[in-house]
């Protein structure tokens, strides 16, 4: 319809949309211009005629300079790939969010405001439906590519092990052992519980296998990151005793010597 010039024969109405306007358009707008309800309807299934036999063509007006992706989603949504109304809303929600935050992980109880429309949307409710909707396969492919775009976590169990992972890290850089007490926080994060939740034994979890792959990774930052967990009986010791261990090993590291570690000696 932008690419295409006005065919000769019935004279067209030419209906000027604003970009910025566009999503503040109701079904039920005074002027009686139902844009958003053209929405559901699939090409071939309405008259384009109305009863007077003008022919209604939309325009895209750029008065002013527009964002490039604002635009490409625009015409991405409304005339390359149309969308419905709903999951257009929560995709400008999701938008907005990524913009604000830079990433998609929002609670189920999130909700985004739209301070230009003054209106609210259930952005953690909407990210959840895409979730079920991609392991049920009834997603488009479009719709995907379009989340993924802005960082979509499609698996949020993943995403919270791996961010848990990268903060091992960080404390083993710092104190070398993952004996963690449960207390122990990085930046505000728990990873003194995060590490307690992964010494859980593999028979408790509902996907054993993938555990096993986790421990694996997490064995590769501390081989001794769960003493208390080793199949023999024989070779477990309590993490305290582990966290002393690794205290020893910086203290020698760094230059110094077991005869140091005399009564009253205290390190990290």
């Amino acid at each position: 319809m932008l690419a295409t010039p006005a065919p000769s024969g019935p004279r067209t109405r030419a209906r000027a949309i604003d970009v910025d306007d566009v999503e503040r358009r109701t079904p039920n707008a005074d002027d009686g211009e139902h844009i958003e309800e053209r929405d559901d309807v699939e090409p071939g299934d309405r008259d384009e005629r109305d009863d007077a036999g003008v022919e209604e063509r939309f325009l895209v007006r750029f008065m002013t300079d527009r964002d490039p992706t604002l635009l490409r989603d625009f015409t991405n949504l409304r005339v390359i790939t149309p969308e419905r109304r709903d999951w257009r809303r929560g995709y400008h929600a999701a938008t907005r969010r990524h913009t604000a935050h830079g990433h998609l992980r929002v609670p189920l109880e999130s909700i985004d405001y739209d301070t230009q429309t003054g209106t609210s949307y259930p952005l953690g409710q909407w990210i959840g439906d895409q979730r079920r909707a991609r392991e049920a396969g009834s997603i488009t492919p479009h719709r995907v590519e379009l989340l993924e775009r802005l960082g979509m976590v499609w698996n949020t169990d993943d995403t919270a092990f791996e961010d848990g992972l990268a903060i091992s890290r960080a404390y083993f850089a710092v104190y070398g052992h993952l004996a963690a007490p449960k207390p122990a926080a990085i930046n505000g994060y728990p990873v003194g519980q995060f590490l307690a939740n992964c010494r859980r034994p593999l028979e408790t979890r509902k996907n054993p296998e993938r555990w096993r792959e986790r421990w694996q990774r997490l064995a590769e930052i501390d081989p001794d990151w769960n003493p208390t967990g080793r199949p023999d009986p024989a070779q477990r010791w309590s993490l305290d005793w582990q966290r002393m261990l690794a205290a020893v090993r910086l203290h020698t590291e760094a230059g110094g010597h077991v005869d140091d570690l005399v009564p009253g000696h205290t390190g990290l």
